[in-house]
């Protein structure tokens, strides 16, 4: 029988297998051992370090970066710890000893902040089960900028799928604002109907956003009201979240074809 973790006898002697630790950290933590394996006697064939070897060393070296807490809780110290992102978390009632598990976590990049703020209309709020091990849902939030083009706003990882966790999801990007010293407190608004929304209301709002000045866009806002004075509610909602920002609208379209320079980047 086959003395796993051990080499072949040489000169009666059992030598152990010797892991190259540093070669396996700087390999793609997202590899099979199997293909770990590989890379290793491709490298040298002399080495025959096995599949259940790295398997069994990345799992210890897993638990010595996870220093005793769970990889929720350890991205959060991430998060504590750096600078660059903004965070807010809740956690289960705690039972028993030791911390208590993160039960809703929110992050996000300042950048995207910035985005947000400038532009806040969310596009997509929408969950993934292939994100992690645990298989709990990931809430991605995505905006969009009146170029059309989209950015991540943040990401929310839940427990599950239900009415409490969407209430609180759906109302994540204010949070985030708050939990930031320089984000601007704001209160939730209620939905408008997007199905209302579109075909020719589609084209006449993005005819908004390509106003190349003030006086257009104010022109082609009061044409949009008249032609859809009986959708109060889209007409409050481009009226508090979008007509404070037409000036940004039409720098950006302008500099984004080249007629003016003065346009500035938020970073």
């Amino acid at each position: 029988m086959r003395d796993r973790g051990t080499k072949a006898r040489v000169d009666g002697t059992i030598t152990k297998i010797r892991l190259e630790c540093d070669r396996i950290e700087t390999l793609s933590v997202a590899s099979h051992p199997k293909q770990i394996r590989a890379q290793l006697y491709h490298s040298d064939p002399s080495d025959i370090t096995l599949a259940s070897d790295i398997k069994n060393y990345r799992y210890k070296l897993k638990l010595l970066r996870l220093g005793g807490l769970t990889p929720i809780q350890r991205m959060v110290k991430e998060f504590q710890d750096s600078y660059e992102w903004v965070y807010d978390y809740k956690l289960d009632t705690k039972d028993g000893e030791g911390p208590a598990p993160a039960h809703l976590v929110f992050w996000a990049h300042k950048r995207s902040l910035k985005l947000q703020q400038r532009w806040s209309q969310v596009i997509m709020l929408d969950c993934t089960y292939n994100s992690n091990l645990e298989g709990t849902p990931l809430l991605h939030i995505v905006g969009k900028t009146p170029s059309g083009r989209s950015f991540v706003i943040g990401y929310c990882l839940i427990a599950r799928e239900g009415a409490a966790e969407w209430h609180i999801a759906k109302n994540v990007s204010i949070r985030i604002d708050q939990a930031w010293a320089h984000g601007a407190e704001e209160t939730a608004e209620e939905g408008v109907d997007i199905d209302i929304a579109r075909d020719d209301c589609k084209k006449r709002f993005f005819e908004l956003s390509i106003a190349r000045s003030v006086a257009e866009w104010d022109e082609r806002w009061a044409a949009f009201q008249d032609d859809y004075a009986e959708q109060g509610a889209l007409i409050d909602y481009v009226r508090n979240q979008w007509v404070p920002l037409k000036e940004q609208w039409c720098q950006y379209y302008i500099s984004s074809r080249g007629f003016s320079r003065s346009y500035q980047v938020l970073f």
